[in-house]
């Protein structure tokens, strides 16, 4: 199944079965000004939304948040997952395999970003959402619009 809005053409695919290899759980982290987005630089990667696999019986939402600071450092808390919540779909990981994706996302309440720690990361960077990096881009801007969407039109605030 495609989720598909006017003048933006298919933003989600739907999985079936056999096409998810694994799950994961990513948080789309916007600049104060919502102008950026924050993006991770996997070690002998590419960038990608701060996030990963979720353990057992753990909530989506938490998944994302524990990933975003395992990665990153920021304490991020989705306090309303469902008016947070963004998309499920296929996103592509670094391998160019297909996971079945939960996307959250929240505001940041400054720019300015913690000291680097994450043994799984090389670097942590805001990006222009007009200019964002080449590798990511083939996999998930649609996410990151859908996001931009539901913050504008929503009344959600940084915390």
């Amino acid at each position: 199944m495609v989720l598909q809005f006017p003048d933006m053409g298919e933003l989600v695919q739907f999985p079936t079965p056999e096409q998810t290899r694994e799950e994961g759980d990513y948080l789309i982290i916007f600049s104060p000004d919502g102008k950026r987005v924050l993006l991770v630089f996997q070690k002998g990667g590419n960038w990608s939304l701060p996030g990963g696999k979720p353990k057992p019986g753990e909530k989506r939402h938490r998944t994302a948040e524990r990933e975003t600071f395992e990665e990153t450092g920021l304490t991020v808390k989705i306090e309303d997952p469902d008016e947070q919540f963004v998309a499920m779909g296929n996103l592509r990981d670094r391998l160019r395999n297909k996971r079945t994706s939960y996307a959250f996302f929240a505001v940041a309440s400054s720019d300015i970003l913690p000291e680097h720690t994450s043994d799984e990361i090389d670097a942590i960077e805001w990006h222009e959402l007009n200019n964002l990096p080449s590798d990511i881009e083939d996999r998930v801007p649609p996410t990151i619009r859908l996001a931009e969407i539901s913050l504008r039109e929503s009344s959600f605030q940084a915390a």
